[in-house]
């Protein structure tokens, strides 16, 4: 089953391939590019907060001689 009508065919490119696949990835750019670029930030993100976990003397934990002081 063919359609016949209005975009059947596509429309004829002004310019070359190459210069139209360099506009697309400048315009909307690449995907793989987009996620190595927010994979590398949130690992920075992770980077930092392990460092200032690392320089921070609070472990989260109560001292375990308060709980042993009451007996």
């Amino acid at each position: 089953m063919s359609s016949n009508g209005k975009g059947d065919n596509p429309r004829p490119l002004s310019i070359s391939v190459e210069e139209y696949a360099n506009n697309f990835e400048r315009t909307f750019g690449s995907k793989k590019t987009k996620m190595e670029q927010r994979i590398q930030e949130l690992q920075n993100d992770i980077n930092a907060v392990r460092e200032k976990l690392d320089n921070c003397e609070y472990s989260g934990l109560p001292a375990t001689s308060s709980y042993n002081e009451g007996e």
